[in-house]
């Protein structure tokens, strides 16, 4: 996720949707900065199947929600 090419951070996050690992949920979360628009996208889709939950693109909900331990 942390690549400098967008296709290959695009593929990251659409592998860790496949897999659904939940250890890769800090990781998701940090892409929702991605200044790339598809990889946000791609990101966001993971993070949605992984954690079975929506809080849309919004980053801080989504660190607010983790830290607080509902994703654990």
């Amino acid at each position: 996720l942390d690549d400098r090419d967008a296709q290959v951070r695009r593929a990251a996050a659409m592998a860790l949707r496949t897999c659904a690992d939940r250890q890769a949920i800090p990781g998701l979360i940090k892409g929702l900065q991605n200044p790339n628009l598809i990889v946000r996208t791609s990101v966001l889709r993971a993070l949605r199947r992984v954690t079975r939950r929506d809080f849309g693109p919004d980053h801080a909900r989504w660190k607010q929600w983790w830290e607080a331990g509902q994703g654990k």
